[in-house]
């Protein structure tokens, strides 16, 4: 998960409260390419870049997308945030089916709308972007699908605005993701959602208020993680 990530979950009420309703229900939470900071509470979290596992909490996995080392439904929800894009097509579908698998109840994902531009970042090798999604992508494999973060014009790599002031811009990229959310093909960005079968339980909030984590532990007992670490 890239720092853009971060501000978006951490700025964007609307973004967080989609998450939170398409988490709730879902006591176990497998965050895939979790970087160091997700906007998620406790759960399972994968990283390839381990640097950023190291700072990620609660169960830690070292593992490289696009195969995840889980038994089938091991997990009421399986996550995504800002990950398929960095891989190339071939795996990206790949993992896509790998989520799905893995996922009980409910699998999210969040990306930009088409290919984005971006290199390496913040010295992880990983941040490379290597493939687009699209809205249709996703609705064809019966995906619910939103639109973030405004009109796609707007913003370019990290999500950043293109023009100044930025206060400006950043109101109209918030009035126009208030406008345009029904219409993903028009937004930068776009959160999708697939549900598994439904929930039926109550659980507490997966997301805080500002976009941060709470660290915690789940038990690993039952799941077939490979390298597995609690975290702090």
């Amino acid at each position: 998960m890239s720092s853009f990530t971060r501000l978006c979950f951490g700025k964007n009420a609307f973004l967080r409260d989609r998450l939170e309703k398409a988490l709730r229900g879902c006591s176990t939470v497998l965050d895939v390419g979790c970087g160091p900071e997700s906007p998620l509470r406790s759960t399972v979290a994968v990283d390839a870049h381990l640097p950023s596992l190291r700072r990620a909490r609660g169960v830690r996995v070292a593992a490289r997308a696009p195969r995840l080392p889980f038994r089938d439904g091991s997990f009421d929800a399986a996550v995504a945030l800002d990950v398929v894009e960095h891989l190339d097509r071939r795996d990206g579908e790949v993992l896509l089916a790998e989520l799905e698998r893995v996922a009980r109840r409910r699998v999210v994902v969040f990306t930009p709308n088409g290919f984005l531009e971006q290199g390496a970042r913040e010295g992880n090798p990983f941040q490379v972007h290597r493939s687009g999604w699209t809205p249709a992508d996703f609705a064809r494999r019966g995906y619910r699908i939103v639109g973030v973060n405004g009109v796609k014009g707007l913003r370019g790599e990290g999500a950043d605005l293109r023009w100044r002031p930025k206060p400006l811009w950043r109101a109209l990229s918030c009035v126009t993701q208030g406008m345009l959310f029904r219409l993903p093909s028009a937004c930068f960005q776009i959160l999708c959602v697939k549900d598994r079968r439904s929930a039926v339980s109550r659980q507490p909030s997966w997301v805080d208020a500002d976009g941060q984590g709470v660290g915690g532990r789940l038990r690993a007992d039952g799941w077939g993680l490979n390298a597995v670490q609690n975290g702090a």
